[in-house]
């Protein structure tokens, strides 16, 4: 994930992005319509008559940043009310408690474990310390909450998620002076936010989605189009500390702003996605070195210049890997309308398969590129299991152009070698990260011998049981997720993150970090309970799970 960041910043010029592309009409009619249309233009007239950018020289080494040409920075303007579209709303269904499997009851224990800790110590706060017994705020817009909306629907935790709702309602401030990072805060905040309300229906979610949106949207408007890394939600001044904005942060967002675009009726950030993207698609076609032409690029693109940063290492893992994912992604929420993506998921994938994928000691992994293509290192991120599920979803959408079988038989492999990373610990529990050798396959270096409680292994095995129906992966679950409540679980609630997974169990205590990620409710004990699921609960079919395991609808344009 993407820490964030503050600097300086200077100010540039908003482009023009181009014109939208036609929409379908919404469903809303009388007097209603004619009110809230008539809102939104006054509003929207306003808004446009207060926008004067002006251009500013660069500084060579540009912390770079956006002044917002639709809000004025030292005047509150109104939210519009956004305009709901009506969404198709086949498979939206919980299993009852009475439906659920053995395995899925002892992962709801594992939820309300962790979610009564966060109430009780942390509440409001971004997330839980479970060691200490309170909490810490990083974006401070209470992360926990809105990671975990959609998972307390799906488990008729009711009154849980009446308190949580409320406090989305009351407490949730997306206009506060401060900083956040426009990829986590969309992934995790929008996102959840996003599913809440496909998933109830219920428009205070909407509404405060809306709201945020539009307060991070400067965050798409650079000189080059390319999304700059963080934004403050007051100002709404955008900028980059370090001068370029990871692959990663700069590509997964598209996901949240379509929809966003498509429930509001708001087309202006439908076309602020697409610039984005193809700034970066744009940026690769002029790439040089060994990875020309390959649907790999480097981890860090500048939004200043709209330029790749030369000689940095290609990864699946860290500050790269849910590009990858959303180039399929894209393509299937809008009903596999928009082809573009698909191609150049499947040229990446091509790429994946020759520059990266590499076998030793009988496990096939994912490994690194370093100096535009020049050295291989064999290391991988736990980050990057993802990739078997990826492919696993993307087979099962004919997304695989080899007619072969080929995709699914990698994501077979990778997901083999991601399940061996918890089985060769005494503990069960895989580390941060592994390396290869020839000589002994994988192994693990003291300082990545860390675990996070992350969700990639199991949001694999969850795509592939529901692609294959092969019963070794909910097997695999099960071990991993009982690993988990041994070595994590917390007596005073929660759970924590595990600082050596190679430690032994029989001779030593395990050593805890006070934290528990958002991620553990919002992703990890998620794609457990689905994994053991046996109603096809939020079918394939029909959703689309964001990058922070938010399932959204598909549409069509």
């Amino acid at each position: 994930r993407s820490p964030s960041h503050h600097g300086r910043m200077h100010v540039i010029q908003v482009e023009d992005l181009g014109r939208p592309q036609t929409r379908r009409g919404m469903v809303l009619a009388g007097p209603v319509l004619a009110a809230l249309v008539g809102v939104v233009a006054a509003v929207g007239l306003a808004l446009q008559n207060s926008t004067s950018p002006q251009q500013t020289e660069l500084p060579a080494a540009s912390l770079v940043h956006s002044s917002p040409p639709l809000l004025d920075q030292h005047v509150e303007v109104p939210v519009p009310p956004p305009l709901p579209r009506p969404l198709d709303l086949a498979g939206v269904a919980r299993p009852r408690p009475e439906d659920w499997t053995v395995r899925q009851r002892a992962v709801v224990d594992a939820i309300h474990w962790s979610w009564q800790g966060y109430r009780k110590y942390a509440w409001g706060s971004d997330e839980l310390q479970p060691l200490t017994m309170d909490g810490h705020d990083w974006l401070g817009v209470g992360l926990t909450i809105c990671d975990s909306l959609d998972l307390l629907w799906l488990i008729h935790a009711d009154d849980e998620l009446r308190h949580a709702r409320d406090w989305v309602d009351e407490r949730l401030e997306v206009r506060q002076d401060n900083v956040v990072n426009f990829f986590e805060t969309t992934i995790r905040v929008l996102g959840g936010l996003l599913s809440a309300y496909a998933l109830t229906q219920d428009t205070v979610y909407l509404t405060k989605a809306t709201e945020l949106g539009l307060a991070m949207q400067p965050a798409f408007l650079s000189k080059s189009g390319v999304p700059f890394s963080d934004v403050n939600l007051k100002t709404q001044e955008a900028f980059n500390p370090s001068g370029s904005s990871s692959l990663a942060e700069a590509t997964s967002v598209q996901l949240e702003y379509k929809f966003l675009s498509h429930v509001t009726d708001n087309p202006d950030l439908r076309r602020l996605s697409e610039t984005s993207m193809r700034a970066v698609l744009e940026a690769g076609k002029v790439m040089g070195g060994e990875l020309a032409d390959t649907g790999l690029f480097p981890m860090f693109i500048s939004p200043s210049t709209g330029k790749f940063s030369s000689g940095e290492r290609v990864s699946l893992g860290a500050r790269g890997d849910s590009y990858y994912e959303y180039l399929l992604k894209q393509w299937l929420i809008t009903g596999c309308t928009e082809p573009e993506y698909l191609v150049e998921y499947q040229r990446a994938v091509d790429g994946i398969r020759k520059h990266l994928v590499r076998t030793a000691g009988g496990y096939t992994y994912l490994g690194e590129v370093l100096d535009n293509g020049k050295r291989f290192s064999p290391k991988m991120d736990h980050l990057a299991c993802f990739l078997a599920g990826t492919l696993a979803l993307g087979h099962a959408f004919g997304a695989d152009a080899t007619g072969e079988s080929t995709h699914l038989a990698l994501a077979e492999e990778l997901a083999d070698s991601c399940i061996h990373g918890y089985t060769m610990t005494s503990t069960g529990l895989a580390p941060e990260i592994w390396w290869f050798s020839d000589a002994q396959g994988p192994y693990i270096k003291p300082n990545d011998a860390f675990s996070l409680l992350r969700p990639e292994t199991i949001e694999s095995l969850f795509y592939l049981w529901r692609v294959t129906k092969q019963d070794k992966y909910r097997d695999a679950g099960w071990q991993i997720f009982q690993a988990f409540d041994r070595h994590a679980r917390v007596e005073t609630g929660g759970y924590a993150a595990v600082e050596n997974v190679t430690f032994n169990p029989a001779t030593e205590q395990v050593s805890h970090r006070n934290k528990m990620e958002s991620f553990w409710l919002g992703e990890t004990l998620k794609y457990f309970f689905l994994l053991f699921d046996d109603q096809d609960t939020l079918p394939l079919s029909h959703f689309v799970f964001n990058t922070e395991a938010h399932p959204l609808p598909m549409w069509e344009w």
